[in-house]
């Protein structure tokens, strides 16, 4: 903008153009988008819990959350939360309350 006014644009004409700038480097940003990190860790954990609570398995504990992230931790070494593992679940279908909980 100073070399705008040392080479005589007036306020106006910089005014435009600083907004003409801004809008291009807007629709630069808007037109970039980072795709998204690969779910692996959720992928791991469905893996797992199929293998879990497949029919041999299923009657064998009561499985939590929280246990299953654990079965999750032992077999992979990768640790997903409890919030996200239910997340992951509710997105994938796999609970029996996959709609929002009654309080």
């Amino acid at each position: 903008m100073l070399r705008l006014a040392r080479m005589g644009a007036r306020a106006p004409e910089r005014a435009a153009l600083a907004l003409d700038i801004l809008t291009e480097r807007v629709a630069g940003l808007c037109a970039h988008k980072v795709p998204d990190p690969e779910p692996v860790k959720a992928r791991t954990a469905l893996t797992v819990v199929e293998e879990v609570l497949a029919p041999p398995g299923l009657g064998s504990a009561n499985w939590t959350l929280a246990r299953l992230a654990d079965e999750i931790e032992k077999r992979t070494g990768e640790r997903i939360s409890k919030s996200r593992f239910s997340m992951v679940l509710r997105k994938e279908g796999a609970m029996a309350g996959a709609g929002h909980a009654i309080r």
